[in-house]
């Protein structure tokens, strides 16, 4: 009994389907110029997320990305994309960028992994093919690592999937060879602030309260 369960145990662990976790903004980890993100540099079980650049600002159809998120139904599963097809231009503005990055030590896959960025998800990249490199061509707009995998498989494909529902990225399905790993670039952008409005009675109001106050002056 006890040899079946040690390998029932050890095929558990081969198939390195990690466990559901949500992951928040202090659990992200800081890509810099000495950071390496090659295959094989920073292998972990569980999906790494990584601050890159912050207050990029691109113009109108500069950018190209796999989904826009405002066309996406909130939490409904999306197939993820290996070869680029058809995407959508970014619209012009000024966005964050963080790379999920999912380097497993060999073969496996993850489900239902939450990642909160704490602000408005907008764009999401994750192709890579011989025509059209958005993830390596998106490096140099939105990247702040020093080494990226340069490989056409660090992407999803189609049998992965995942939703997004306003700050919230759900992965539902990752999975990975042992030669690739996979990437997901998330554009976000930080909620403007509506400004308070002046009630139309305020300068009347603080008028009144100088002239209240002259008129004290001169009786003193």
């Amino acid at each position: 009994m006890k040899s079946i369960l040690s390998l029932a145990a050890a095929t558990v662990l081969s198939a390195g389907v990690a466990q559901a976790s949500t992951i928040n903004p202090g659990d992200f980890l800081v890509a810099d110029g000495t950071t390496d993100l090659s295959r094989g540099t920073t292998e972990s079980a569980e999906v790494q997320v990584y601050a890159e650049q912050f207050g990029v600002t691109v113009g109108a159809g500069a950018v190209t990305v796999d989904f826009l998120a405002a066309a996406l139904a909130p939490g409904a599963a999306t197939s993820g994309v290996s070869n680029f097809a058809s995407g959508s231009a970014l619209g012009a503005g000024t966005y964050n960028s963080f790379l999920v990055h999912y380097d497993p030590a060999g073969a496996a896959a993850i489900t239902d992994v939450v990642i909160d960025f704490g602000e408005t998800i907008v764009g999401l990249i994750l192709s890579n093919s011989d025509g059209s490199t958005l993830l390596n061509v998106s490096d140099a707009i939105f990247g702040s690592a020093g080494t990226y995998d340069d490989h056409l498989g660090r992407r999803t494909e189609s049998a992965d999937s995942f939703s997004v529902d306003g700050s919230v990225l759900n992965l539902l399905s990752l999975s990975t060879n042992a030669v690739h790993v996979d990437n997901v670039r998330v554009l976000t952008q930080t909620a403007a602030v509506a400004p308070v409005p002046i009630p139309a009675s305020l300068p009347l109001l603080l008028a009144g309260l100088g002239g209240v106050a002259a008129l004290r002056r001169r009786k003193s």
